[in-house]
């Protein structure tokens, strides 16, 4: 990440204006997760005129927050039914402050300021500047200034949510007649691809709509692919779940009746849920929400819903409120309840699907959806064609290899010295609390049968570093289990203790993981002096990673064959 140093505490964050465009930056993401990894308990505080969910949920996630925004300006450009689901639901941590124009994610460890909204646009595409701020007198002065804007900020109500919806799409609406004829300016920019990080499932590079990447389209639909069953891994807890959800999701396509090319029609996934949208509503969705993996329909009829949510275990009823249009029942169930969904409620679903479908404007024009530009037609390729949908979720749920990192002495984090055991072959399987590890979101990918690698730091064994592997041998929300462990005779420590150099073993680590690599971030300050990387626990590392270190350190042949099923 490109920055320069102006006094302690203080670090100028920006994409690389000139470069190949074979590289990445995400020098926004990778600020904001040192913001929040600064406090990992505390309350995240932000202030921004314009928000989106796809940067708003990862730096939220699950966390205590309040947010400054200006409403007047929040749905300008799009008054996306996500963000309007977001705000609604969240109303009581929010609050408008009208023509605020400062952009702020807080913690009390750190701060980040600068140009950016918390849009992609912000974070992933424009040239903008900011200021990671670690010094604790200025982060003072600013939680000092946001708590001045939170009390002089206006609550957030049904009534004022839905005013600057509608105001924003008057503007829109204003705005894009005002460009209709002439040549508009590209958001795109120029010089080397931006990203949104880890912001973006297993840190995808955000693409810009209409822009190739440098791969071409062969590496572009592999990336997408790959994408699209890293989500649904982390939605599904099995294949069989897996194709439930594809098959539920190709089902609304089929009873709408529409085309790839349809106006009305928009499907995404990726840092949003996976979801099919016409005419600007949901009509058929899964994403992780209220700490849990949910599938969304749209139905007719409330009692139908209410219904069945009652009778539904973890199910529940809501409803999308939309401008101009009566509120919309809808049903949210567990994914792992997908199979007790009664036939009252697939034909509830079908029928909102086609009163959806057939809604026109008042002069009888059809709609037209306002996310068209972001679709995703790799979406609907999966879904009309029953081999990719096989496809995509064999690739879901092949084994994958981790990596874990062991804190010494670290305060409500596993220790080596409660992981010896298993290492040593005293215990046939440890408990791994989720508990401080970060980041936590890689746990809900995490499956029976995959692989990891045990990295402890320096602690009270000479021998530190990559010192074994193991097995996944359960895995839930709050824990995995781990089992078959192996402790290498051979370790990669990579320099001795207390005296950090380019020795051969730091140059085997460098070319097998990278010099990005977060976890070995220690590693290359110590080594290389590169700036240090905030502490991860977990990553998800490559097989041939995996089976580069089993070579190296002799390990069984049992582990320099793995991934089990790669």
């Amino acid at each position: 990440m490109p920055q320069c140093e102006r006094e302690p505490g203080v670090v100028l964050i920006f994409h690389p204006v000139q470069g190949s465009t074979s590289d990445v930056s995400s020098a926004f993401a990778n600020a904001a997760r040192r913001v929040l990894d600064s406090a990992p308990t505390g309350e995240v505080r932000l202030v921004s005129p314009y928000v989106g969910c796809g940067i708003l949920s990862p730096l939220v996630g699950g966390r205590r927050f309040r947010l400054v925004t200006d409403l007047e300006a929040c749905f300008e450009s799009d008054a996306e039914d996500r963000l309007i689901r977001f705000l609604s639901d969240n109303a009581e941590f929010i609050r408008h402050v009208g023509h605020v124009h400062a952009k702020v994610v807080l913690t009390d460890g750190g701060a980040l300021v600068g140009s950016a909204n918390l849009t992609e646009r912000g974070f992933g595409w424009r040239h903008e500047m900011g200021c990671l701020i670690l010094d604790p007198t200025l982060l003072a002065s600013i939680e000092s200034w946001f708590d001045d804007l939170w009390a002089v900020g206006e609550r957030v109500d049904e009534t004022r949510l839905t005013s600057a919806v509608e105001r924003g799409r008057e503007v829109a609406a204003v705005r894009q007649r005002a460009a209709a004829g002439r040549e508009g300016r590209t958001p795109v920019p120029h010089g080397p691809r931006r990203s949104l990080g880890w912001m973006a499932p297993h840190g995808a590079t955000h693409r810009v709509p209409g822009r190739e990447g440098g791969g071409g389209a062969a590496d572009e639909r592999e990336d997408e692919h790959e994408e699209l069953a890293t989500q649904l891994r982390a939605l599904t807890r099995s294949p069989d779940e897996c194709d439930r959800v594809l098959s539920l999701l190709a089902r609304s396509l089929e009873v709408a009746g529409v085309s790839v090319e349809d106006q009305r029609l928009h499907l995404n996934f990726g840092s949003t849920p996976v979801s099919i949208t016409i005419n600007q509503r949901y009509v058929a969705w899964c994403e992780h929400r209220r700490g849990g993996e949910q599938f969304g329909f749209i139905l007719d009829d409330v009692g139908t819903a209410e219904d069945a949510a009652r009778r539904i275990d973890g199910a529940w009823a809501g409803r999308f409120r939309k401008q101009g249009s009566d509120d919309q029942p809808t049903l949210h169930v567990p994914v792992e309840r997908l199979t007790d969904i009664p036939g009252a409620v697939l034909q509830s679903w079908e029928r909102a699907i086609l009163r959806e479908a057939g809604r026109t404007r008042a002069d009888g024009t059809p709609f037209e959806s306002s996310f068209r530009r972001f679709k995703r037609p790799f979406l609907y390729r999966v879904l009309t064609d029953a081999a990719l949908r096989r496809e995509i979720t064999k690739r879901a749920f092949a084994a994958r290899c981790w990596w874990f990192g062991i804190n010494n002495g670290s305060r409500g984090h596993v220790r080596l010295a409660q992981i010896r055991g298993l290492l040593d072959g005293r215990q046939s399987e440890f408990v791994w609390l989720v508990g401080q590890s970060k980041p936590r979101r890689l746990y809900r990918q995490m499956r029976r049968g995959d692989d990891v690698l045990l990295w402890a730091g320096h602690g009270d064994d000479p021998r530190w570093g990559i010192i074994g592997a193991a097995v996944i041998k359960d895995s839930t929300e709050q824990s995995v289990t781990l089992a078959e462990a192996h402790r290498f005779e051979d370790p990669i420590t990579p320099y001795p203790k207390g005296a950090p150099q380019r020795t051969e073993q730091v140059e085997f680590l460098r070319s097998t993981f990278g010099d990005d690599f977060t976890p070995l971030g220690d590693v290359m300050r110590a080594v290389f002096g590169t700036r240090r990387t905030p502490p991860i626990t977990v990553a998800e590392i490559g097989y041939h990673a995996f089976r580069a270190v089993a070579r190296r350190t002799g390990a069984p042949s049992r582990l320099r064959q793995s991934v089990r099923s790669a």
